[in-house]
């Protein structure tokens, strides 16, 4: 376990060239806890973002098979799968804040978002990943 205090944010930008046409590419940020009051609004967030931007960006447009964001654990990351053009989509990654500041998206596409995190949340788990879960986030 870190003390916040032990903890200084560095920048890792990391590529490593690999025999395969196709790639992973994601980007992390370091933002709030899991009891802090703006971690339900990052999570539909990242729901909003995955779903109405980036599936459209970098799968649709840019052929990844896969594309998302993620909330958890104090971070926010943005992640693709089997990518053709990882660097196109670290800048989609930075165009989906934008997107989001902009409030380029209906209320209706909000409610979508936490409609998709309920049913995850009321979806079955094993008691291994239940017990995985808490104890990542640090909960007993």
């Amino acid at each position: 376990h870190v003390e916040e205090n032990d903890f200084a944010p560095t920048s890792n930008r990391t590529y490593i060239q690999m025999p395969f046409s196709v790639n992973f590419a994601s980007k992390t940020y370091q933002t709030v806890p899991l009891a802090h009051e703006d971690f339900p609004a990052l999570k539909v967030l990242a729901q909003l973002l995955g779903s109405k931007f980036l599936h459209k960006e970098i799968r649709e447009k840019g052929g990844a098979y896969g594309a998302g964001a993620k909330s958890s654990g104090g971070l926010f990351s943005f992640y693709t799968y089997r990518d053709p053009r990882p660097f196109e989509s670290l800048r989609a990654f930075e165009e989906s804040a934008r997107w989001a500041d902009e409030g380029s998206f209906a209320s209706q596409d909000v409610e979508e978002a936490k409609l998709q995190l309920f049913s995850q949340i009321d979806a079955p788990v094993s008691a291994g990943s239940r017990g995985n879960r808490w104890f990542l986030n640090g909960l007993t």
